[in-house]
């Protein structure tokens, strides 16, 4: 289980990832197509979790790179995309198009999109790292960064790259790997 990533094909990764946004455009029941975004949004945020998890790994440990932010950042978010769907709070709402934040929420909401960005940041900066074998700059991340965020278009890229680097990895002799 721990490598099942690695045998995933982009192709593969792509249509879990788009499925339930692809069904919700057809079903007419509102409440049954939000559900299929929120679902959408939180195997995004597995997916991106599974990634990072899988990089930290592969090969050497680097440091600086700690899962317990990613963890954290991907239970709030998932939390909150759920309280979205089930709570229906006007002054709180998140759907496929919008978010929407009044009062207190805003504050609650500026964090839920830092933790957002940083659930794309970490698994970029550290597919980079484990590439170059050191800590990469703010200028290397950002091509992978985007890919993650534009992650229809992104996970061909990206998915191609954990697999090559891990079969890379996995060639080297042990003392040179950890």
């Amino acid at each position: 289980m721990r490598d099942s990533i690695l045998h995933l094909k982009p192709w593969q990764v792509f249509l879990v990832l788009l499925a339930p946004y692809f069904a919700s455009w057809y079903v007419t029941d509102e409440v049954v197509s939000t559900a299929l975004c929120a679902l959408g949004a939180l195997l995004l945020v597995s997916w991106l979790v599974l990634v990072s998890h899988t990089l930290l790994q592969l090969g050497r440990a680097l440091p600086g790179y700690a899962p317990v932010w990613v963890r954290t950042n991907a239970l709030i978010v998932a939390a909150v995309v759920i309280y979205s769907f089930v709570a229906s709070n006007p002054s709180f709402l998140i759907t496929a198009t919008s978010v929407h934040a009044d009062g207190l929420w805003a504050l609650l909401m500026s964090y839920v999109l830092f933790a957002y960005l940083h659930l794309h940041w970490f698994p970029a900066s550290l597919l980079v790292a484990k590439e170059q074998r050191q800590r990469p700059d703010v200028s290397q991340v950002l091509g992978a960064f985007l890919l993650l965020i534009f992650w229809p278009i992104g996970v061909w890229v990206i998915q191609d790259r954990i697999n090559v680097l891990a079969k890379k990895l996995a060639s080297l002799p042990a003392d040179n790997v950890r």
